[in-house]
């Protein structure tokens, strides 16, 4: 519906998905991330905001709220929802996560992002230690997560070369960088290239395994990808 420009009973059948669970945050997860995909980037961040106050305790619903106030700074050029987008991913970064290691990297990239767009703008943002402020110059970035707990799903990338790059294979010949492996759900999982060779690639999402007990089906996967 959506697709064909019915906004209006493409945005009502979304939101039957809170129906099946009002506050399940997997399934609010997934609304959201599809409300940014149709550009309702205000009801988006209304039920991040939610998903923080239920699970305060996974850095993903920091990522999630943070990514959504950037995307609707980069169209409505509110200096607060940068400012808060870069608090919440700063949060991310400088605090321990038992079960996702090494997840600040990943937010600190999108935090220099933020702050290099910022920059140019003449946008004042918090201050962050200036031994992680750096941007670092990409030509392709791919980004994966997912709304399921306890969930494995990894990201797979076959570069133009042909050489596949995976958790099991990080590191390519042409540059290409996997990050680590979550296995207990959500990720992000992410793909790097400095300089990027010419041809296709081709992302896949391999679902590994589940280890948790759920109603609500196959989980869904959410792919962004950035490039120069």
């Amino acid at each position: 519906l959506l697709s064909q420009g019915d906004s209006p009973h493409g945005l009502r059948v979304l939101s039957n998905l809170l129906e099946l669970g009002l506050d399940d945050p997997p399934l609010m997860r997934m609304y959201a991330w599809r409300l940014q995909q149709a550009g309702q980037l205000d009801e988006a961040v209304q039920v991040l905001d939610r998903v923080l106050k239920l699970r305060p305790d996974e850095p993903q619903s920091y990522r999630d709220l943070g990514l959504a106030l950037g995307d609707r700074w980069e169209r409505s050029q509110d200096p607060a929802d940068a400012y808060r987008a870069a608090e919440l991913l700063y949060e991310v970064i400088h605090r321990e996560w038992e079960r996702f290691p090494e997840i600040e990297l990943i937010a600190l990239m999108e935090l220099n992002r933020l702050l290099a767009m910022a920059e140019r703008a003449g946008v004042a943002m918090p201050s962050i230690d200036p031994r992680l402020h750096k941007l670092l110059d990409l030509d392709l970035r791919i980004s994966m997560s997912w709304d399921a707990d306890l969930t494995d799903v990894d990201l797979h990338v076959h570069e133009p070369t042909r050489e596949h790059a995976y958790y099991g294979h990080n590191q390519t010949a042409i540059g290409g960088l996997v990050s680590r492996d979550f296995r207990q759900g959500y990720g992000p999982e992410e793909y790097v290239l400095r300089r990027a060779y010419p041809g296709p690639y081709d992302i896949r999402a391999h679902y590994f395994g589940s280890h948790q007990q759920t109603l609500t089906g196959s989980c869904t996967v959410l792919v962004s990808v950035f490039t120069n």
